[in-house]
């Protein structure tokens, strides 16, 4: 991986949420992330019925958003390698598990990032007693998930939303030859 990448889309992620959590987070609950929708029920703010709804349409709008990703770029090459024609440009952003490390050290690193990320969260939207009874969080919440990505990209390409590990990979599965890759 490339090291002078990884901060242009750790910083992307991370200014992408702060600006969606700030500006559409009162009408949504901030339900952009399944993991986030599923603390949210543990912690009994939306029903059953709710977190099962919410979940059906954040991995549903995650593989129409990569299918729509992939319908744009798809003439695009991969950087010149072989199989370009059949694998979609980039992976599609793919979260994949780097060689160096075994893929109990990979889930582990995810659990801790995406434990961080949920904690801030937890703490800081949806805590009443905290600073969620501002716009405010969103800075927290922006902040933490930069510092995810510059974290685990190198070895897992942070998949800390699983709607967003979901859509791409799925993608990839479905028009490339790598689906044991993702």
């Amino acid at each position: 991986e490339d090291v002078a990448r990884i901060l242009p889309i750790a910083m992307s992620f991370g200014i992408s949420i702060l600006a969606l959590a700030h500006s559409i987070g009162h009408l949504t609950g901030g339900h952009m992330n399944p993991g986030v929708t599923f603390l949210m029920f543990l912690r009994r703010q939306i029903s059953a019925t709710k977190m099962a709804c919410y979940m059906f349409c954040q991995f549903l709008g995650a593989l129409l958003a990569s299918s729509l990703v992939w319908g744009s770029t798809a003439k695009l090459e991969s950087f010149g390698d072989a199989d370009s024609v059949t694998r979609p440009p980039f992976d599609l952003g793919s979260t994949t598990v780097d060689g160096s490390i075994s893929t109990g050290n990979a889930f582990l690193l995810e659990f801790m990032g995406s434990f961080f990320f949920y904690f801030v969260i937890a703490q800081t939207a949806l805590d009443k007693r905290g600073i969620a009874t501002s716009m405010f969080p969103a800075i927290p919440i922006g902040l933490i998930l930069v510092v995810v990505h510059i974290c685990l990209i190198p070895f897992t390409g942070c998949g800390v939303n699983p709607a967003r590990t979901f859509g791409p990979s799925m993608v990839v599965c479905m028009v490339g030859d790598r689906c044991s890759d993702v």
